[in-house]
């Protein structure tokens, strides 16, 4: 794969190079277009470009922006805020966040969620965590991996001593058994 950082998206900053790199800077759509077209990933600072080159160099295969079976997401989250910018970042990188099916909905609802939130994707599973502990998150993410309509799922969970209680070991295998 091809990774680009590239500046001057802003007039103020092409402004600031010399001439030849000046004249590449400016109109950031046609180049962020002629890029994607060329499947070039296109990173916005530093620290993305040397993640993604350290990423490339540990993993074998072509990187690809999916999973085998498509390139739908699960966003299983403990915070709302946080899953609207979970999404957002998987919807720029061109993968999609689809409605969870009639069934899995109806579970998470009936299992999981307290009777007063409507489970969606994502699925902010706080309100589930403070009604029945961290069981939320194991039911949760096993719930989405059988929706048929989810290639794979993204979780943000949060760092806290509690962590010891994760389910780990179940949502490995969960992970496994669904592909």
């Amino acid at each position: 794969p091809v990774v680009v950082l590239k500046g001057g998206p802003h007039g103020d900053s092409a402004r600031a190079a010399p001439p030849p790199p000046a004249s590449l800077a400016g109109s950031d759509e046609g180049v962020d277009g002629a890029l994607r077209q060329a499947g070039v990933i296109r990173v916005d600072d530093f620290q993305e470009l040397m993640n993604l080159g350290k990423a490339f160099s540990i993993h074998p295969d072509p990187f690809r922006l999916s999973t085998p079976g498509g390139d739908c997401v699960a966003v299983v989250t403990v915070t709302g805020g946080g899953g609207v910018v979970l999404t957002d970042l998987l919807r720029t990188a061109g993968l999609k966040v689809p409605a969870l099916e009639r069934r899995t909905l109806d579970f998470l609802q009936r299992e999981v969620f307290p009777d007063w939130m409507a489970p969606s994707n994502p699925v902010d599973i706080w309100p589930a965590i403070e009604q029945k502990g961290f069981a939320a998150f194991g039911e949760s993410i096993k719930a989405v991996l059988a929706d048929e309509r989810v290639d794979g799922v993204s979780l943000l969970p949060f760092a806290s001593r509690m962590i010891e209680y994760f389910p780990f070991k179940e949502i490995g295998e969960a992970a496994r058994k669904s592909g």
